[in-house]
């Protein structure tokens, strides 16, 4: 199945930042106007009058650049980060986020104990060390597929896979795959729910059904 990729910009910019910044040049540059001739006669060197129009321009543009755009945009980066990881974190499922390299880059709380391993102890690993020997070819094919001509048949389905704890037994897990392209490189993230209660369940079920 051919899915077209997600494709995250970081170029664009809201329009009342353009505005604000706009605005906050035009307003410093009316001050440097009224203050340049006090400073800079006209009888000064065209150069060095160029200099310190840059100079007040910079000295003036930059505090309220920082107070009106970058520090209230700053805020909210981080207060959506933090949201962000309070999400991930105390998400239901595991979820596991990974380069194209296939080099883990995140492993929130349920994924630990699905896996039985700390986060900083598979962060920067290969999520292969959280698969059976016998998937592990299969998946690093599949993961240069995708990268080539988009072509998954995991990408936005979720489907049963096999995974690896820390002592080398095996979990029945549903996962769901989703993958981006940004900043030049593919991410993929993973959300990983434990199957192994539903399906003791649904046996038990069954055996009572027969009985």
């Amino acid at each position: 199945m051919k899915r077209k990729p997600r494709e995250i910009s970081s170029s664009t910019a809201p329009l009342w930042v353009l505005a604000a910044v706009l605005m906050i040049v035009f307003l410093a540059e009316l001050v440097v106007m009224f203050v340049l001739p006090v400073l800079a006669p006209s009888s000064m060197d065209a150069r060095l009058t160029a200099l310190i129009d840059a100079c007040l321009l910079t000295v003036a543009v930059a505090p309220l650049l920082w107070w009106v755009i970058i520090r209230p945009l700053r805020k909210i980066a981080m207060t959506e980060r933090a949201r962000a990881s309070f999400i991930v974190e105390t998400a239901a499922e595991g979820i596991i986020t990974i380069d194209e390299s296939g080099v883990v880059e995140s492993f929130n709380r349920a994924a630990e104990e699905i896996f039985a391993y700390a986060a900083e102890e598979i962060v920067g690993e290969m999520l292969t060390t959280l698969m059976p020997e016998r998937f592990v070819s299969k998946h690093c094919d599949a993961m240069r597929r995708y990268r080539e001509t988009g072509e998954s048949h995991l990408v936005g389905e979720t489907v049963e896979v096999a995974g690896r704890r820390r002592d080398g037994s095996e979990v029945l897990l549903a996962l769901s795959i989703g993958a981006v392209h940004v900043g030049g490189r593919w991410l993929y993230t993973g959300i990983l729910r434990d199957l192994t209660e539903q399906k003791q369940q649904e046996l038990e079920q069954r055996n009572r059904a027969r009985q």
